[in-house]
């Protein structure tokens, strides 16, 4: 297995090694899971909601929201990183989507992701958001 590409290896508390392969294989698995075709699916299915708030200078912009829905997305995509990893090694996947759960929780959401590309639709949002109140904020003369 290619270690490079998407690799990612952690010891859990419990002694146990956790490896993790986000590739196109763990696509695929978490596409065949969700139900999904296309891969703007995927991202979207990977990104958190997006709802109006406010930043430090009070500007109206665009906020991540963690949901049900991206919870679940989440952990199946650990566990399809993992039954990915463990595939290609011909190693028994003795896990289930639970155990990712605990994985996530204990290992947590940056460390797991990290180095793991997914569309920032936060910033292509709010460069739509900051375009559309650029054009219909009337400029004083």
């Amino acid at each position: 297995m290619n270690k490079f590409s998407g690799y990612r290896e952690f010891t859990l508390a419990n002694g146990r090694k956790l490896e993790l392969k986000f590739s196109n294989g763990a696509t695929e698995i978490l596409a065949e899971l969700l139900g999904l075709d296309s891969l703007e699916e995927i991202d979207s299915a990977l990104t958190m909601d997006l709802v109006e708030g406010k930043d430090e200078d009070g500007k109206i912009t665009l906020v991540p929201t963690v949901t049900a829905r991206y919870l679940k997305n989440l952990r199946l995509y650990v566990y399809s990183a993992a039954k990915y990893a463990a595939m290609v090694q011909g190693k028994p996947i003795d896990f289930n989507e639970w155990d990712a759960a605990e994985w996530i929780e204990e290992i947590g959401t940056a460390a797991l992701m990290k180095g793991v590309d997914v569309p920032d639709e936060a910033a292509k949002k709010n460069e739509q958001l900051t375009t559309t109140e650029t054009q219909t904020t009337p400029q004083p003369a």
